[in-house]
């Protein structure tokens, strides 16, 4: 290994599983958080092991801690929301690397996976890269390409990703380390990268759409919490979908259904 130092920034189980695969290197290690949730698995985690944990709410602070490395130091980006200024990226003793989870330059930004099932799109995968001053457009470092099942919700799907993210990681583990690593231009995209607060179709459902497009919608919504309720306009009114279910009934006071795909409303305010 070349580097004097290794930090992983992110959360969720990539970053832990990646550090987990890394703790032969513990003494180079620090681990931080950007504006991590309240039950931080990786904190816990490096609490139990005795390893560096930083945790940063502001991106000042946090970019001054980065600036001030001097030491040749590789910097693993995963699940992370952090944007590395431009001073950062100017330093020729860094280099950083990001997961992203899709096939970029495809869906840039946040949410990728919501909006791969939202395009029905027939395929989807991962993508590790460096990191440029413009957003997931560094060279590409290893890509990896799976069907998207016609059924998956973006909750299971982001965790698939997660997965598969650790095995691209793991493939290139040895040649980051030794900065052995070769690397392809990413092709270029005129496509604006996601926003956080960006929804497919607003956010609303439309009742005219066809099943595979209503499925999808509903599908790309589903994400344990990272998204809000789905949405649909009736009769003047404004419901949101609490619960949905394709092919098979559902109970409850407000249902709908179209196409066999049933579901649960609630609220029921004026537009």
């Amino acid at each position: 290994m070349v580097y004097q130092k290794i930090i992983l920034i992110g959360q969720a189980t990539i970053a832990l599983n990646i550090l987990k695969n890394l703790l032969e290197y513990r003494h180079f290690i620090c681990v931080i958080s950007y504006k991590p949730h309240n039950l931080c698995i990786l904190k816990t985690f490096c609490q139990s092991n005795k390893l560096s944990y930083q945790s940063y709410e502001d991106s000042a602070p946090l970019s001054e801690f980065l600036y001030s490395l001097n030491s040749k130091t590789l910097i693993i980006s995963a699940n992370n929301n952090y944007i590395f200024p431009n001073n950062i990226l100017s330093k020729t003793n860094l280099k950083i690397i990001n997961f992203h989870n899709a096939l970029l330059p495809l869906h840039k930004g946040v949410n990728a996976p919501i909006w791969s099932i939202y395009n029905q799109e027939k395929t989807t995968g991962i993508t590790w890269h460096l990191v440029s001053c413009e957003l997931d457009s560094g060279d590409i470092i290893i890509q990896k390409e799976i069907p998207l099942s016609p059924d998956i919700n973006s909750f299971k799907l982001i965790q698939l990703l997660m997965e598969l993210g650790l095995e691209a990681f793991l493939e290139i583990k040895q040649d980051l380390l030794n900065d052995t690593l070769s690397s392809t231009p990413m092709p270029k995209s005129l496509l604006n990268p996601h926003k956080s607060n960006d929804l497919p179709n607003s956010g609303f459902l439309e009742i005219e759409w066809e099943k595979e497009k209503i499925s999808a919608f509903l599908r790309s919504m589903d994400s344990g919490g990272i998204m809000p309720k789905p949405k649909i306009h009736l009769c003047k009114m404004e419901y949101f979908i609490i619960k949905y279910s394709i092919d098979k009934p559902i109970s409850g006071s407000i249902l709908l259904s179209k196409n066999n795909i049933h579901m649960l409303l609630g609220g029921g305010g004026a537009r």
